[in-house]
């Protein structure tokens, strides 16, 4: 089977050589739950097939921090994977075969898959997050009235497009500030919007380095607090959240 000198040629991402007969792939991409980094196997079948799967990680790792299955939810995931030529089982692997050749392309899709299905994904939890949001909102809109506005989006550097629930508008309209949400639950931040922000936030910032980026997070504990702003600060400005909230703007 391709040896991993063969991947890495085309990819130049890291390999591992699990077995004869299955090699590991891991990707720089994160999963945004939990920070763990997107693979995809290879494994060796009759003749020169292979098969490209995900073993079924990205489901496992999102219902492990909270994304309830939901039909409507899997219906989307599937046009993603689909799209990039691949199946979804009914046990939520991403999967398909192919030769050898055309390993580098594929895994390529497999990774495209995941990244694209964890925004679906996220979108389950982000609904039990909003109620923070709309406390932020509320105290922005006191400071800044009408400058503020919500569900901004901006194209990021890969080309996405990238929602901010909450924006400063400079006078001539464009958005001065983005600001993201981050929640805490007993004390901890939501380490899923901490990984996605992290992500979305240099997307930005690589695209437009002259806007602001602001992460208001929830107050948690001081341990879990330096934490997230460790994965944060190479991107964003980082503010626990109070009632006095003030956002340090620079000059329009």
């Amino acid at each position: 089977m391709t040896h991993c000198e063969n991947v890495l040629a085309e990819l130049a991402f890291r390999c591992h050589a699990m077995s004869n007969d299955v090699l590991y792939v891991e990707s720089p991409f994160a999963y945004g739950f939990d920070g763990q980094l997107i693979g995809g196997y290879m494994i060796r079948k009759h003749g020169d097939q292979v098969k490209i799967t995900d073993n079924a990680d990205l489901m496992f790792q999102a219902m492990v921090n909270g994304v309830a299955p939901h039909k409507a939810t899997a219906q989307k995931v599937r046009r993603i994977v689909e799209r990039q030529g691949l199946e979804l089982s009914p046990e939520g692997e991403i999967f398909a075969f192919a030769k050898e050749a055309d390993i580098p392309a594929l895994m390529a899709r497999l990774f495209e898959a995941s990244i694209r299905s964890v925004d679906v994904l996220g979108a389950a939890i982000t609904k039990d997050v909003s109620k923070f949001e709309k406390v932020v909102s509320k105290r922005l809109r006191i400071v800044y009235g009408r400058r503020v506005r919500a569900n901004h989006q901006e194209t990021g550097a890969s080309g996405h497009q990238l929602r901010f629930p909450l924006a400063i508008l400079a006078q001539d309209g464009c958005a001065s500030a983005l600001i993201q949400t981050i929640s805490s639950f007993d004390g901890v931040p939501h380490w899923a919007s901490v990984y996605n922000t992290a992500g979305k936030m240099l997307d930005l910032k690589q695209a437009n380095a002259d806007v602001q980026r602001f992460s208001v997070i929830e107050p948690a504990n001081s341990e879990s607090l330096a934490q997230a702003k460790k994965v944060l600060s190479q991107s964003t400005t980082v503010l626990l959240f109070s009632p006095e909230l003030e956002l340090p703007l620079l000059a329009a």
